[in-house]
């Protein structure tokens, strides 16, 4: 069996799905999904190996929506790694494995290991499987009245079209409120923004153009982030984040936030010409190397 430690919000969690949803493809196993840092799950009762949720944002389970195939480890199940051997043995792999997270270590992809706790930041853990993955993280159910609304107007665009689209994404959140957050995650300026619509206009027209806009401060980025001449749509309203991140994979092209939730929206989208811009300055810290954190056909700016 696999079982992987969920943590962070749902562009983390998806990474972590992914990376033992390849694993277990490859050992013909059972997935199975550790809840027990979220806040709510059945595994919830257990403590935190780790930094945990004191400093990281608290966040709950968020695969649900999405047409995964794994189960959720009850509590006899994690409970058999809950012991002291299982804690060294767990502490040892973080040593070796967790120094960065967004680097590919391929004594991983064969491992035989059964407990993993990480976040694996990095595609090649998954890109052999891309087709099933992109698969499993379509939604379950029906889009609701608002996020429905956007999909007809991408659909629609995509087919008459008129205009090319593009996602834009500006993560604030936890990047702000959250000291430890703040701490780690670099804060993209608006600057960013600005030229990688510049890039991309100097690709299609501005006319021929159409951006939606997602943040979780969409008051925040309709203040600051000024955009003159283009034809914009904030993205609000009644719409879940799975939801948000559909609307983004279905855009023609996307800018990106430093954050795995707009990575994920762009990874996911299939156009086959699709232009994806991401910050070249991905966390704060300049000793951990981010240059594998995005494909290598994306722009960095």
């Amino acid at each position: 069996m696999v079982i992987i430690r969920l943590k962070g919000g749902l562009g983390n969690q998806m990474f972590q799905y992914a990376f033992g949803r390849a694993l277990s493809m490859r050992r013909q196993e059972q997935l199975f999904l550790d809840t027990s840092l979220m806040g709510t799950g059945p595994t919830k009762a257990f403590i935190s190996f780790g930094r945990g949720s004191k400093i990281d944002s608290p966040r709950d389970y968020a695969l649900g929506a999405l047409n995964i195939k794994a189960e959720i480890a009850n509590y006899e199940l994690v409970r058999a790694f809950n012991t002291k051997s299982a804690t060294f043995i767990r502490k040892i792999k973080r040593r070796l494995f967790r120094p960065n997270e967004y680097k590919f270590y391929i004594k991983l992809v064969h491992s035989r290991a059964s407990f993993f706790e990480g976040s694996w930041n990095n595609e090649k853990y998954f890109r052999d499987i891309a087709d099933s993955i992109k698969h499993e993280f379509t939604l379950k159910n029906k889009l609701g009245t608002d996020a429905e609304k956007i999909e007809n107007e991408l659909i629609r665009l995509k087919v008459s079209k008129d205009k090319k689209t593009v996602s834009i994404h500006v993560r604030r959140g936890d990047y702000i409120s959250n000291p430890y957050a703040s701490e780690q995650h670099n804060i993209v300026t608006m600057d960013y923004y600005h030229k990688a619509l510049s890039y991309l206009t100097s690709k299609i027209p501005k006319e021929n153009l159409k951006v939606y806009i997602f943040s979780d401060d969409i008051d925040w980025v309709k203040e600051n982030l000024i955009l003159v001449g283009y034809d914009i749509e904030y993205v609000a309203g009644h719409i879940h984040d799975y939801e948000e991140l559909h609307l983004m994979s279905l855009c023609d092209h996307n800018i990106i936030a430093n954050s795995s939730f707009s990575w994920w929206g762009a990874w996911l989208n299939r156009n086959p010409e699709k232009i994806v811009i991401a910050p070249e300055k991905w966390i704060r810290n300049p000793y951990i190397n981010t240059k594998d954190v995005c494909p290598p056909e994306w722009i960095r700016i």
